[in-house]
């Protein structure tokens, strides 16, 4: 069986609905993967590089969690990749030790998938995105397996808001892929 090294990337788990969930269900899903969590591991910053490189090491599948900020995957997981995808180990002329792994990008966003579009409110769709982690992937002779992307999972609690949309309703989360991917599969939407 292959092993799965799960890197939450968000900075503050404790704040966060549709990120939390996720991994909580994955960690059901998936028990013997290796999660990594690197906001209560590395809250100052401070990455444990040759920890964190014997986790990928380990690893067949490398799946990173996170919020999209500003476009991108936040501050965080950006210096966790920034101090662990080092030349001479993960590319370079004697940089192998990433080759042949997968690598798996699962996102949230507060908007709706709709609004990703180059005539949308965002003026790109999703895959614009991606092209960054997509070339980290090749420089370092991974496998590019996609993403899972999950969008609109900001909750709307009154009395914050005014009002409950049409596709929401009180006391779930809105609906979202992946709420509408769990109901195909049989999982219930309000528990994604």
């Amino acid at each position: 069986m292959k092993k799965i090294l799960i890197v939450s990337g968000h900075p503050d788990l404790n704040d966060s609905f549709a990120n939390k969930t996720i991994l909580e269900e994955t960690k059901k899903l998936l028990p013997e993967a290796e999660f990594v969590y690197l906001d209560k591991l590395y809250p100052d910053f401070c990455i444990n590089v040759q920890a964190e490189q014997e986790c990928l090491l380990r690893a067949d599948i490398i799946v990173l969690q996170y919020p999209l900020f500003w476009y991108s995957a936040p501050s965080l997981l950006h210096r966790w990749m920034e101090q662990t995808f080092t030349h001479g180990f993960s590319h370079g002329r004697t940089g192998d030790k990433l080759r042949g792994k997968q690598l798996v990008l699962s996102f949230t966003s507060g908007a709706p998938e709709e609004m990703y579009r180059y005539d949308g409110p965002q003026h790109y769709p999703i895959d614009d995105f991606l092209p960054a982690y997509k070339q980290m992937a090749n420089l370092c002779g991974m496998e590019w397996c996609g993403y899972v992307y999950s969008g609109r999972t900001v909750v709307c609690q009154p009395p914050r808001c005014g009002r409950i949309g049409k596709n929401e309703r009180k006391g779930y989360p809105p609906r979202t892929s992946a709420g509408r991917k769990a109901e195909r599969i049989g999982i219930e939407p309000h528990k994604i």
